[in-house]
Protein backbone atom coordinates (compact mmCIF):
# COMPACT_ATOMS: atom_id res chain seq x y z
CA UNK A 1 0.00 0.00 0.00
CA UNK A 2 2.73 2.31 0.72
CA UNK A 3 4.73 1.33 -2.67
CA UNK A 4 1.70 2.08 -4.10
CA UNK A 5 0.95 5.86 -2.79
CA UNK A 6 4.54 6.75 -3.49
CA UNK A 7 4.24 5.23 -7.11
CA UNK A 8 1.08 7.46 -7.19
CA UNK A 9 3.01 10.70 -5.78
CA UNK A 10 5.95 10.41 -8.40
CA UNK A 11 3.12 9.62 -11.50
CA UNK A 12 1.02 13.40 -10.03
CA UNK A 13 4.39 14.63 -9.60
CA UNK A 14 5.63 13.87 -13.37
CA UNK A 15 2.05 14.86 -14.50
CA UNK A 16 2.20 18.62 -13.03
CA UNK A 17 6.21 19.11 -14.03
CA UNK A 18 5.09 17.89 -17.94
CA UNK A 19 2.05 20.57 -18.42
CA UNK A 20 3.18 23.44 -16.35
CA UNK A 21 3.27 26.32 -18.56
CA UNK A 22 7.32 27.28 -18.78
CA UNK A 23 7.88 30.58 -17.59
CA UNK A 24 8.91 32.97 -20.12
CA UNK A 25 12.84 33.65 -20.34
CA UNK A 26 14.16 37.01 -19.12
CA UNK A 27 14.56 39.77 -21.12
CA UNK A 28 17.10 42.82 -20.73
CA UNK A 29 17.18 46.10 -22.70
CA UNK A 30 20.99 46.39 -24.16
CA UNK A 31 22.76 49.90 -25.50
CA UNK A 32 25.65 49.44 -27.22
CA UNK A 33 28.07 52.18 -26.57
CA UNK A 34 31.02 52.90 -29.79
CA UNK A 35 33.85 55.42 -29.01
CA UNK A 36 37.19 55.91 -30.33
CA UNK A 37 40.39 54.55 -28.68
CA UNK A 38 40.51 57.58 -26.90
CA UNK A 39 36.88 57.59 -25.30
CA UNK A 40 35.14 60.00 -28.16
CA UNK A 41 31.78 58.78 -28.88
CA UNK A 42 31.38 57.59 -32.84
CA UNK A 43 28.12 59.00 -34.07
CA UNK A 44 27.03 57.70 -38.03
CA UNK A 45 28.13 54.16 -37.53
CA UNK A 46 25.58 51.94 -39.39
CA UNK A 47 24.22 49.50 -37.12
CA UNK A 48 22.63 45.95 -37.47
CA UNK A 49 21.60 43.29 -34.17
CA UNK A 50 21.63 39.59 -35.49
CA UNK A 51 18.61 38.30 -33.94
CA UNK A 52 18.06 35.08 -34.71
CA UNK A 53 14.76 34.25 -35.94
CA UNK A 54 11.56 34.06 -34.04
CA UNK A 55 12.98 33.89 -30.44
CA UNK A 56 11.64 37.95 -29.56
CA UNK A 57 8.76 39.74 -29.73
CA UNK A 58 8.84 42.68 -32.51
CA UNK A 59 7.98 44.74 -30.23
CA UNK A 60 10.95 44.11 -28.76
CA UNK A 61 13.41 44.77 -31.78
CA UNK A 62 14.56 48.14 -32.56
CA UNK A 63 12.73 50.26 -35.43
CA UNK A 64 13.79 50.21 -38.83
CA UNK A 65 14.07 53.58 -38.80
CA UNK A 66 16.62 53.58 -35.96
CA UNK A 67 19.93 52.46 -38.23
CA UNK A 68 22.57 54.23 -36.94
CA UNK A 69 24.86 55.50 -33.81
CA UNK A 70 23.28 58.50 -32.14
CA UNK A 71 24.95 61.70 -31.46
CA UNK A 72 26.71 60.46 -28.67
CA UNK A 73 27.53 56.77 -29.88
CA UNK A 74 24.81 54.74 -28.74
CA UNK A 75 22.77 52.66 -30.37
CA UNK A 76 19.93 50.34 -28.93
CA UNK A 77 19.92 47.42 -29.43
CA UNK A 78 16.30 46.55 -28.05
CA UNK A 79 14.89 43.91 -25.10
CA UNK A 80 17.04 40.57 -25.62
CA UNK A 81 16.98 37.48 -24.02
CA UNK A 82 19.23 37.05 -21.26
CA UNK A 83 21.97 34.56 -21.14
CA UNK A 84 21.60 34.51 -25.35
CA UNK A 85 24.83 35.35 -27.53
CA UNK A 86 24.11 38.62 -29.85
CA UNK A 87 26.20 39.87 -32.59
CA UNK A 88 26.26 43.51 -33.69
CA UNK A 89 27.56 44.63 -37.26
CA UNK A 90 28.73 48.34 -37.54
CA UNK A 91 29.99 49.75 -40.87
CA UNK A 92 30.80 52.74 -42.18
CA UNK A 93 28.43 53.61 -45.23
CA UNK A 94 30.91 56.62 -45.98
CA UNK A 95 33.58 54.80 -47.41
CA UNK A 96 32.10 53.79 -50.18
CA UNK A 97 32.84 51.45 -51.96
CA UNK A 98 35.30 50.14 -49.75
CA UNK A 99 32.98 50.01 -46.96
CA UNK A 100 34.80 49.30 -43.50
CA UNK A 101 33.27 46.71 -41.25
CA UNK A 102 33.03 45.62 -37.59
CA UNK A 103 31.66 42.56 -35.55
CA UNK A 104 30.75 43.11 -31.63
CA UNK A 105 29.40 40.03 -29.64
CA UNK A 106 28.59 39.82 -26.39
CA UNK A 107 26.26 38.17 -23.97
CA UNK A 108 23.28 39.72 -22.34
CA UNK A 109 23.78 39.47 -18.33
CA UNK A 110 21.31 39.03 -15.49
CA UNK A 111 21.00 42.18 -14.10
CA UNK A 112 18.00 45.57 -13.32
CA UNK A 113 18.01 48.55 -15.52
CA UNK A 114 19.67 48.53 -18.91
CA UNK A 115 22.74 46.61 -19.91
CA UNK A 116 25.59 48.54 -21.97
CA UNK A 117 28.05 46.82 -24.12
CA UNK A 118 31.11 48.86 -24.77
CA UNK A 119 33.04 49.07 -28.14
CA UNK A 120 36.20 50.55 -29.86
CA UNK A 121 35.67 51.87 -33.45
CA UNK A 122 39.85 51.76 -34.26
CA UNK A 123 38.93 53.09 -37.89
CA UNK A 124 38.20 56.82 -38.95
CA UNK A 125 35.07 58.35 -37.91
CA UNK A 126 32.54 58.14 -40.60
CA UNK A 127 32.44 62.35 -39.97
CA UNK A 128 35.74 62.29 -41.24
CA UNK A 129 34.21 60.10 -44.29
CA UNK A 130 31.57 62.32 -44.80
CA UNK A 131 33.85 65.19 -45.46
CA UNK A 132 36.27 63.26 -47.51
CA UNK A 133 33.81 62.56 -50.04
CA UNK A 134 34.27 64.76 -53.11
CA UNK A 135 30.85 63.46 -54.94
CA UNK A 136 27.61 63.40 -52.94
CA UNK A 137 24.42 65.38 -52.29
CA UNK A 138 23.64 65.81 -48.11
CA UNK A 139 19.56 66.27 -47.27
CA UNK A 140 19.52 67.41 -44.10
CA UNK A 141 15.60 67.95 -42.87
CA UNK A 142 15.07 70.53 -40.72
CA UNK A 143 11.88 71.44 -38.64
CA UNK A 144 10.78 75.35 -38.48
CA UNK A 145 13.24 76.08 -35.64
CA UNK A 146 16.05 74.36 -37.52
CA UNK A 147 15.93 71.44 -35.31
CA UNK A 148 16.68 68.34 -37.17
CA UNK A 149 13.83 65.77 -37.85
CA UNK A 150 15.00 62.05 -38.32
CA UNK A 151 12.84 58.66 -38.73
CA UNK A 152 11.89 60.05 -42.29
CA UNK A 153 11.63 57.45 -45.03
CA UNK A 154 12.81 58.93 -48.49
CA UNK A 155 11.67 57.39 -51.51
CA UNK A 156 11.95 58.91 -55.57
CA UNK A 157 15.15 58.70 -57.22
CA UNK A 158 16.52 60.81 -60.35
CA UNK A 159 14.07 62.73 -63.01
CA UNK A 160 15.82 60.96 -66.25
CA UNK A 161 17.22 57.19 -65.43
CA UNK A 162 18.26 55.74 -68.11
CA UNK A 163 16.38 52.52 -69.67
CA UNK A 164 17.43 49.48 -69.39
CA UNK A 165 18.75 47.42 -71.98
CA UNK A 166 16.62 45.00 -73.10
CA UNK A 167 15.86 42.50 -71.08
CA UNK A 168 17.13 43.92 -68.38
CA UNK A 169 15.03 45.73 -65.08
CA UNK A 170 16.06 49.15 -64.22
CA UNK A 171 18.26 49.88 -61.99
CA UNK A 172 16.54 49.95 -58.37
CA UNK A 173 18.97 52.28 -57.15
CA UNK A 174 17.78 55.18 -59.50
CA UNK A 175 14.55 54.73 -58.07
CA UNK A 176 12.18 53.20 -55.75
CA UNK A 177 12.58 53.16 -52.15
CA UNK A 178 15.44 54.57 -50.67
CA UNK A 179 15.73 54.07 -46.72
CA UNK A 180 15.19 56.30 -43.61
CA UNK A 181 17.66 58.78 -43.01
CA UNK A 182 20.09 59.55 -39.71
CA UNK A 183 19.55 61.01 -36.22
CA UNK A 184 21.14 64.24 -37.70
CA UNK A 185 18.56 64.74 -40.02
CA UNK A 186 20.68 63.72 -42.67
CA UNK A 187 20.03 61.18 -46.05
CA UNK A 188 23.16 61.05 -48.23
CA UNK A 189 23.43 60.42 -52.05
CA UNK A 190 27.01 59.19 -52.80
CA UNK A 191 28.58 59.59 -56.03
CA UNK A 192 25.08 60.72 -57.49
CA UNK A 193 24.47 60.67 -61.19
CA UNK A 194 24.33 63.77 -63.15
CA UNK A 195 20.91 64.92 -63.01
CA UNK A 196 18.02 66.65 -60.82
CA UNK A 197 16.29 64.06 -58.24
CA UNK A 198 12.83 64.15 -56.44
CA UNK A 199 12.08 62.49 -53.22
CA UNK A 200 8.91 62.16 -51.05
CA UNK A 201 9.24 62.00 -46.91
CA UNK A 202 6.78 60.18 -45.12
CA UNK A 203 7.39 59.40 -40.98
CA UNK A 204 7.67 56.20 -39.84
CA UNK A 205 4.51 54.80 -38.31
CA UNK A 206 4.57 55.91 -34.03
CA UNK A 207 6.28 59.08 -34.83
CA UNK A 208 4.32 62.22 -35.36
CA UNK A 209 3.04 62.09 -38.45
CA UNK A 210 4.16 65.14 -41.39
CA UNK A 211 2.78 63.85 -44.32
CA UNK A 212 3.80 63.46 -47.14
CA UNK A 213 6.13 66.20 -48.44
CA UNK A 214 8.11 66.47 -51.96
CA UNK A 215 11.49 67.73 -52.59
CA UNK A 216 13.39 67.93 -55.55
CA UNK A 217 17.27 69.18 -55.88
CA UNK A 218 19.71 69.13 -58.56
CA UNK A 219 22.88 66.71 -58.70
CA UNK A 220 23.76 68.10 -62.42
CA UNK A 221 26.55 69.92 -61.52
CA UNK A 222 28.41 67.65 -59.86
CA UNK A 223 30.98 68.04 -56.71
CA UNK A 224 29.67 68.02 -52.96
CA UNK A 225 26.46 69.94 -52.43
CA UNK A 226 24.80 70.32 -48.67
CA UNK A 227 20.76 71.29 -48.63
CA UNK A 228 18.66 72.08 -45.81
CA UNK A 229 15.39 71.19 -46.07
CA UNK A 230 12.49 72.41 -44.07
CA UNK A 231 9.79 70.47 -43.55
CA UNK A 232 5.88 72.57 -43.04
CA UNK A 233 4.79 71.56 -39.68
CA UNK A 234 1.31 71.84 -40.69
CA UNK A 235 1.41 70.17 -44.67
CA UNK A 236 -1.39 70.03 -46.47
CA UNK A 237 -1.50 66.23 -46.77
CA UNK A 238 -3.42 64.84 -50.06
CA UNK A 239 -6.89 63.34 -49.79
CA UNK A 240 -8.26 60.69 -51.79
CA UNK A 241 -8.08 60.27 -55.00
CA UNK A 242 -10.39 62.17 -57.42
CA UNK A 243 -11.95 61.31 -60.64
CA UNK A 244 -9.79 62.71 -63.38
CA UNK A 245 -12.91 63.30 -65.52
CA UNK A 246 -14.28 65.58 -63.27
CA UNK A 247 -11.25 67.03 -61.54
CA UNK A 248 -9.19 68.10 -65.09
CA UNK A 249 -7.06 70.24 -62.95
CA UNK A 250 -5.02 69.81 -59.30
CA UNK A 251 -3.01 72.51 -57.85
CA UNK A 252 0.86 72.70 -57.35
CA UNK A 253 2.21 74.87 -54.29
CA UNK A 254 6.01 74.99 -54.98
CA UNK A 255 7.99 76.26 -52.30
CA UNK A 256 12.02 77.78 -53.52
CA UNK A 257 14.64 77.36 -50.79
CA UNK A 258 18.41 77.99 -51.26
CA UNK A 259 20.81 75.54 -50.16
CA UNK A 260 20.30 76.89 -46.56
CA UNK A 261 16.98 76.67 -46.34
CA UNK A 262 15.71 79.97 -46.73
CA UNK A 263 12.76 80.93 -48.92
CA UNK A 264 13.83 82.89 -52.37
CA UNK A 265 11.19 85.54 -53.47
CA UNK A 266 11.10 86.97 -57.13
CA UNK A 267 12.17 84.01 -59.27
CA UNK A 268 10.06 83.23 -62.00
CA UNK A 269 8.57 79.78 -61.94
CA UNK A 270 7.07 78.42 -65.58
CA UNK A 271 6.19 74.87 -66.60
CA UNK A 272 5.82 73.42 -69.52
CA UNK A 273 3.88 69.55 -69.88
CA UNK A 274 5.24 66.64 -71.55
CA UNK A 275 1.49 66.01 -73.12
CA UNK A 276 1.34 69.32 -75.63
CA UNK A 277 -2.46 69.41 -75.25
CA UNK A 278 -2.39 69.58 -71.24
CA UNK A 279 -2.29 72.39 -69.12
CA UNK A 280 0.35 74.78 -69.05
CA UNK A 281 2.04 76.21 -65.66
CA UNK A 282 1.70 79.81 -66.45
CA UNK A 283 5.28 82.02 -65.54
CA UNK A 284 4.67 83.70 -62.11
CA UNK A 285 7.38 84.75 -58.97
CA UNK A 286 7.82 83.55 -55.99
CA UNK A 287 6.24 85.76 -53.13
CA UNK A 288 8.14 86.35 -49.52
CA UNK A 289 7.70 83.40 -48.46
CA UNK A 290 9.27 81.38 -51.97
CA UNK A 291 5.96 80.21 -52.62
CA UNK A 292 3.48 80.37 -55.40
CA UNK A 293 0.41 78.80 -56.29
CA UNK A 294 -0.25 77.18 -59.71
CA UNK A 295 -2.48 75.17 -61.88
CA UNK A 296 -1.55 71.96 -63.61
CA UNK A 297 -3.36 69.11 -65.57
CA UNK A 298 -3.91 65.63 -63.43
CA UNK A 299 -1.98 62.62 -64.47
CA UNK A 300 0.68 65.04 -66.11
CA UNK A 301 4.41 65.14 -65.64
CA UNK A 302 5.89 68.99 -66.66
CA UNK A 303 9.52 70.15 -66.95
CA UNK A 304 9.18 73.03 -64.41
CA UNK A 305 11.73 75.92 -64.86
CA UNK A 306 13.04 78.45 -62.11
CA UNK A 307 14.96 81.11 -63.53
CA UNK A 308 16.37 84.84 -62.25
CA UNK A 309 15.61 87.17 -64.80
CA UNK A 310 17.55 90.26 -63.01
CA UNK A 311 21.08 89.35 -63.72
CA UNK A 312 22.56 91.55 -66.10
CA UNK A 313 25.21 88.97 -66.85
CA UNK A 314 22.47 86.78 -67.89
CA UNK A 315 19.85 85.02 -67.19
CA UNK A 316 20.21 82.27 -64.45
CA UNK A 317 18.40 78.62 -65.15
CA UNK A 318 17.12 75.31 -63.38
CA UNK A 319 14.76 72.86 -64.47
CA UNK A 320 13.03 70.11 -62.24
CA UNK A 321 10.67 67.80 -62.82
CA UNK A 322 6.69 68.02 -61.13
CA UNK A 323 3.96 65.80 -61.66
CA UNK A 324 0.44 66.97 -61.93
CA UNK A 325 -1.64 64.24 -59.19
CA UNK A 326 -5.09 63.88 -58.95
CA UNK A 327 -5.36 65.00 -54.89
CA UNK A 328 -8.02 67.15 -53.43
CA UNK A 329 -5.48 69.26 -51.52
CA UNK A 330 -2.24 71.15 -52.44
CA UNK A 331 0.64 69.38 -53.66
CA UNK A 332 3.54 70.47 -52.33
CA UNK A 333 6.75 70.65 -53.68
CA UNK A 334 10.02 71.97 -52.29
CA UNK A 335 12.91 73.12 -54.95
CA UNK A 336 16.48 74.23 -54.63
CA UNK A 337 17.72 76.83 -56.05
CA UNK A 338 21.39 77.44 -56.30
CA UNK A 339 21.74 80.29 -58.28
CA UNK A 340 22.46 83.96 -57.07
CA UNK A 341 19.24 85.47 -55.00
CA UNK A 342 17.32 87.93 -57.90
CA UNK A 343 16.66 90.69 -55.22
CA UNK A 344 20.75 90.60 -54.85
CA UNK A 345 20.96 90.78 -58.73
CA UNK A 346 18.10 93.62 -59.30
CA UNK A 347 20.03 95.56 -56.15
CA UNK A 348 23.42 95.55 -58.50
CA UNK A 349 21.39 96.50 -61.68
CA UNK A 350 21.48 100.38 -62.19
CA UNK A 351 19.17 100.50 -65.64
CA UNK A 352 15.79 99.32 -64.10
CA UNK A 353 12.58 100.87 -63.86
CA UNK A 354 10.40 99.51 -60.45
CA UNK A 355 7.19 100.81 -61.22
CA UNK A 356 5.00 100.28 -57.89
CA UNK A 357 1.10 100.38 -58.07
CA UNK A 358 -0.78 101.14 -54.45
CA UNK A 359 -4.10 101.65 -53.80
CA UNK A 360 -5.31 105.67 -52.56
CA UNK A 361 -4.56 103.88 -49.02
CA UNK A 362 -1.52 103.00 -50.53
CA UNK A 363 -1.56 99.36 -50.29
CA UNK A 364 0.11 97.38 -52.70
CA UNK A 365 -1.79 95.90 -55.74
CA UNK A 366 -0.56 92.40 -56.55
CA UNK A 367 -1.75 90.26 -59.75
CA UNK A 368 -2.69 93.34 -62.10
CA UNK A 369 -2.16 92.62 -65.62
CA UNK A 370 -0.26 95.67 -67.30
CA UNK A 371 1.31 96.06 -70.71
CA UNK A 372 4.20 98.93 -70.71
CA UNK A 373 4.38 100.13 -74.55
CA UNK A 374 7.73 102.32 -75.44
CA UNK A 375 6.53 105.63 -76.99
CA UNK A 376 8.97 105.82 -79.29
CA UNK A 377 8.85 101.98 -80.53
CA UNK A 378 10.13 99.08 -79.23
CA UNK A 379 8.89 95.61 -78.05
CA UNK A 380 6.39 96.32 -75.27
CA UNK A 381 6.89 93.99 -72.21
CA UNK A 382 4.21 92.00 -70.50
CA UNK A 383 3.47 90.82 -66.92
CA UNK A 384 1.94 90.95 -63.80
CA UNK A 385 2.55 93.05 -60.65
CA UNK A 386 4.32 90.76 -57.81
CA UNK A 387 3.26 90.28 -54.28
CA UNK A 388 4.74 93.86 -53.38
CA UNK A 389 2.82 95.59 -56.22
CA UNK A 390 5.83 96.17 -58.38
CA UNK A 391 6.13 95.41 -62.32
CA UNK A 392 9.93 96.00 -62.95
CA UNK A 393 11.47 96.83 -66.73
CA UNK A 394 15.03 96.36 -67.34
CA UNK A 395 17.22 98.26 -69.93
CA UNK A 396 13.98 100.73 -70.51
CA UNK A 397 12.99 103.54 -72.79
CA UNK A 398 13.07 106.74 -71.82
CA UNK A 399 9.21 106.88 -71.93
CA UNK A 400 6.43 103.93 -71.47
CA UNK A 401 2.31 104.30 -72.37
CA UNK A 402 0.93 101.54 -69.21
CA UNK A 403 -1.86 99.92 -69.66
CA UNK A 404 -2.83 98.27 -66.31
CA UNK A 405 -5.96 95.70 -66.31
CA UNK A 406 -7.96 95.30 -63.17
CA UNK A 407 -11.24 94.51 -61.72
CA UNK A 408 -11.80 94.57 -65.66
CA UNK A 409 -10.76 97.71 -66.11
CA UNK A 410 -8.54 99.17 -68.46
CA UNK A 411 -6.39 102.13 -67.06
CA UNK A 412 -3.70 104.05 -68.88
CA UNK A 413 -1.04 105.92 -67.58
CA UNK A 414 2.75 107.40 -68.53
CA UNK A 415 6.06 106.55 -67.16
CA UNK A 416 9.57 107.39 -67.66
CA UNK A 417 13.31 107.06 -66.51
CA UNK A 418 12.92 110.87 -66.04
CA UNK A 419 11.31 109.74 -62.67
CA UNK A 420 13.84 108.04 -60.96
CA UNK A 421 14.23 104.34 -60.47
CA UNK A 422 11.39 103.52 -58.69
CA UNK A 423 8.44 105.10 -58.89
CA UNK A 424 4.65 105.18 -57.74
CA UNK A 425 1.62 104.83 -59.30
CA UNK A 426 -1.96 105.28 -57.36
CA UNK A 427 -4.79 104.01 -59.30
Amino acid sequence: MKRLFLSLCCALLFIFVSFAPLAASPVREVFLQVRTPGGAPVAGLSASCDYGSGEILESSLTPDYISMTGPEGRFPCGELLVGKRYTVTLQDYYRFPAIVRQSVSFTVLPGDGPQTVEAVWKEQSPAKSLEALSEKVVLRFVDATGNPVCGLFLSGGRDNPPLPAAGQKANPGTDGQLGYNDPDGKYVFISPARDSYTVTVSRAEGLPSVGEQTFCFDASVGGSREYVLPLRSDPSVPGPYADPQSSPACQLRLKIVDAAGRPVPDLVVSGEPENPKALRIEARKTDQNGEVLRQAGVYERYRLTLSNPYRKEGVQRQEYQVWGLPFTGVRDYTLVWNGEAPRESLARRADKLILCFRDAFGAPLPGLSVRADPQEGGKSEEGYTDYEGKFILLSPAESYTLHVWGNGQEKRFTAGTDGGQEQTIIL
